[in-house]
Protein backbone atom coordinates (compact mmCIF):
# COMPACT_ATOMS: atom_id res chain seq x y z
CA UNK A 1 0.00 0.00 0.00
CA UNK A 2 2.86 2.39 0.80
CA UNK A 3 4.42 1.75 -2.64
CA UNK A 4 1.12 2.52 -4.33
CA UNK A 5 0.74 5.77 -2.37
CA UNK A 6 4.33 6.74 -3.12
CA UNK A 7 3.79 6.04 -6.82
CA UNK A 8 0.67 8.26 -6.95
CA UNK A 9 2.45 11.01 -5.00
CA UNK A 10 5.33 10.99 -7.50
CA UNK A 11 2.95 11.02 -10.47
CA UNK A 12 1.01 13.92 -8.93
CA UNK A 13 4.20 15.92 -8.28
CA UNK A 14 5.43 15.33 -11.83
CA UNK A 15 2.08 16.44 -13.24
CA UNK A 16 2.18 19.64 -11.17
CA UNK A 17 5.76 20.40 -12.23
CA UNK A 18 4.99 19.77 -15.90
CA UNK A 19 1.80 21.83 -15.76
CA UNK A 20 3.63 24.71 -14.10
CA UNK A 21 6.41 24.57 -16.69
CA UNK A 22 3.91 24.52 -19.54
CA UNK A 23 2.05 27.51 -18.11
CA UNK A 24 5.12 29.66 -17.47
CA UNK A 25 5.13 32.73 -19.70
CA UNK A 26 8.18 34.72 -20.71
CA UNK A 27 7.98 38.34 -19.56
CA UNK A 28 9.86 40.77 -21.81
CA UNK A 29 10.83 44.41 -21.33
CA UNK A 30 13.07 45.10 -24.34
CA UNK A 31 12.65 44.92 -28.11
CA UNK A 32 15.40 42.30 -28.50
CA UNK A 33 13.87 40.08 -25.82
CA UNK A 34 10.44 40.32 -27.47
CA UNK A 35 11.86 39.47 -30.89
CA UNK A 36 13.70 36.42 -29.50
CA UNK A 37 10.80 35.17 -27.35
CA UNK A 38 8.23 35.49 -30.16
CA UNK A 39 10.50 33.63 -32.59
CA UNK A 40 10.93 30.80 -30.06
CA UNK A 41 7.18 30.37 -29.54
CA UNK A 42 5.13 30.04 -26.38
CA UNK A 43 3.47 32.64 -24.19
CA UNK A 44 5.07 36.09 -24.12
CA UNK A 45 3.94 38.90 -21.79
CA UNK A 46 5.01 42.52 -22.06
CA UNK A 47 6.44 43.81 -18.78
CA UNK A 48 6.92 47.39 -20.02
CA UNK A 49 6.18 49.64 -22.97
CA UNK A 50 8.37 48.46 -25.85
CA UNK A 51 9.44 50.55 -28.84
CA UNK A 52 10.66 48.33 -31.67
CA UNK A 53 11.80 51.26 -33.80
CA UNK A 54 12.02 49.80 -37.29
CA UNK A 55 12.67 46.22 -36.10
CA UNK A 56 10.19 43.44 -36.86
CA UNK A 57 8.79 40.69 -34.63
CA UNK A 58 8.66 37.48 -36.72
CA UNK A 59 6.69 34.33 -35.95
CA UNK A 60 7.53 31.39 -38.25
CA UNK A 61 6.52 27.73 -37.86
CA UNK A 62 5.76 28.14 -34.12
CA UNK A 63 2.73 29.02 -32.01
CA UNK A 64 3.19 32.26 -30.09
CA UNK A 65 0.90 34.31 -27.88
CA UNK A 66 1.75 37.93 -27.07
CA UNK A 67 -0.12 39.53 -24.15
CA UNK A 68 0.23 43.33 -24.26
CA UNK A 69 -0.56 43.27 -20.52
CA UNK A 70 -1.72 46.91 -20.53
CA UNK A 71 1.46 48.20 -22.18
CA UNK A 72 2.09 49.78 -25.58
CA UNK A 73 4.04 47.97 -28.27
CA UNK A 74 5.11 50.54 -30.85
CA UNK A 75 7.11 50.69 -34.02
CA UNK A 76 7.91 53.22 -36.69
CA UNK A 77 9.91 53.60 -39.84
CA UNK A 78 10.81 56.19 -42.41
CA UNK A 79 12.35 53.56 -44.71
CA UNK A 80 10.62 53.31 -48.05
CA UNK A 81 12.83 50.77 -49.79
CA UNK A 82 10.75 47.65 -49.08
CA UNK A 83 7.52 46.54 -47.42
CA UNK A 84 7.70 47.16 -43.68
CA UNK A 85 5.78 45.66 -40.79
CA UNK A 86 5.99 45.72 -37.02
CA UNK A 87 4.88 42.09 -36.72
CA UNK A 88 4.86 39.39 -39.41
CA UNK A 89 3.42 35.90 -39.08
CA UNK A 90 4.99 33.63 -41.69
CA UNK A 91 3.51 30.54 -43.32
CA UNK A 92 3.17 27.73 -40.77
CA UNK A 93 3.13 30.13 -37.81
CA UNK A 94 0.29 31.00 -35.44
CA UNK A 95 0.15 34.23 -33.46
CA UNK A 96 -2.42 35.32 -30.90
CA UNK A 97 -2.31 38.93 -29.70
CA UNK A 98 -4.22 39.65 -26.47
CA UNK A 99 -4.33 42.32 -23.77
CA UNK A 100 -5.15 40.95 -20.34
CA UNK A 101 -5.38 44.45 -18.78
CA UNK A 102 -7.46 46.10 -21.52
CA UNK A 103 -5.39 49.30 -21.66
CA UNK A 104 -2.55 48.27 -23.96
CA UNK A 105 -2.18 48.68 -27.69
CA UNK A 106 0.07 47.85 -30.62
CA UNK A 107 0.72 50.85 -32.85
CA UNK A 108 2.82 51.40 -35.97
CA UNK A 109 3.53 54.42 -38.17
CA UNK A 110 5.35 55.12 -41.43
CA UNK A 111 6.85 58.63 -41.43
CA UNK A 112 8.78 58.66 -44.71
CA UNK A 113 8.06 60.31 -48.05
CA UNK A 114 5.06 59.87 -50.30
CA UNK A 115 5.90 57.95 -53.50
CA UNK A 116 3.04 56.43 -55.51
CA UNK A 117 2.20 53.28 -53.55
CA UNK A 118 5.48 51.39 -53.96
CA UNK A 119 5.42 49.56 -50.62
CA UNK A 120 3.09 48.67 -47.77
CA UNK A 121 3.71 49.67 -44.16
CA UNK A 122 1.72 47.39 -41.85
CA UNK A 123 1.17 46.96 -38.14
CA UNK A 124 0.74 43.18 -38.64
CA UNK A 125 1.27 41.12 -41.77
CA UNK A 126 -0.32 37.67 -41.93
CA UNK A 127 1.66 35.89 -44.64
CA UNK A 128 -0.27 32.64 -45.22
CA UNK A 129 -0.42 31.91 -41.49
CA UNK A 130 -2.92 32.08 -38.61
CA UNK A 131 -3.45 35.34 -36.73
CA UNK A 132 -5.85 35.80 -33.82
CA UNK A 133 -6.44 39.24 -32.32
CA UNK A 134 -8.39 38.70 -29.11
CA UNK A 135 -9.29 41.79 -27.08
CA UNK A 136 -6.27 43.84 -28.17
CA UNK A 137 -6.23 47.31 -29.70
CA UNK A 138 -4.15 47.65 -32.88
CA UNK A 139 -3.46 50.86 -34.79
CA UNK A 140 -1.70 52.03 -37.93
CA UNK A 141 -1.16 55.78 -37.70
CA UNK A 142 0.46 56.33 -41.11
CA UNK A 143 -0.74 59.67 -42.43
CA UNK A 144 1.32 60.03 -45.60
CA UNK A 145 -0.59 60.44 -48.84
CA UNK A 146 -0.04 57.86 -51.57
CA UNK A 147 1.22 55.24 -49.10
CA UNK A 148 -0.39 51.86 -48.53
CA UNK A 149 -0.72 51.04 -44.85
CA UNK A 150 -2.81 48.43 -43.08
CA UNK A 151 -3.44 47.49 -39.50
CA UNK A 152 -3.62 43.87 -40.68
CA UNK A 153 -2.46 42.87 -44.14
CA UNK A 154 -3.56 39.34 -44.98
CA UNK A 155 -1.25 38.23 -47.75
CA UNK A 156 -2.20 35.18 -49.72
CA UNK A 157 -0.19 36.18 -52.80
CA UNK A 158 -2.85 34.89 -55.14
CA UNK A 159 -2.72 31.12 -55.21
CA UNK A 160 0.14 30.47 -52.77
CA UNK A 161 -2.06 29.55 -49.81
CA UNK A 162 -4.63 30.67 -47.29
CA UNK A 163 -4.17 33.12 -44.45
CA UNK A 164 -6.62 33.07 -41.53
CA UNK A 165 -7.25 36.19 -39.45
CA UNK A 166 -9.71 36.19 -36.55
CA UNK A 167 -10.54 39.40 -34.68
CA UNK A 168 -12.42 39.23 -31.37
CA UNK A 169 -13.35 42.38 -29.45
CA UNK A 170 -11.71 45.80 -29.04
CA UNK A 171 -10.46 47.79 -32.01
CA UNK A 172 -8.47 47.82 -35.21
CA UNK A 173 -7.88 51.44 -36.27
CA UNK A 174 -6.33 52.59 -39.53
CA UNK A 175 -5.41 56.20 -40.25
CA UNK A 176 -6.87 58.22 -43.17
CA UNK A 177 -4.39 56.74 -45.64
Amino acid sequence: MKMKSLFFAIVLMMALVLTGAAMAATTVTTASDLISAAAAGGDVVLGANIDLGDSTVKVSAVTTSIDLNGYTLSGSTSKNTANTEMIVVEKGGTLTITDSKGTGKATYVYTGPSDNYSYTHNTVTNNQATLIIDGANLENLTNVSSQISYVVDTRTNGTLGDATTTIKGDSVINSPY
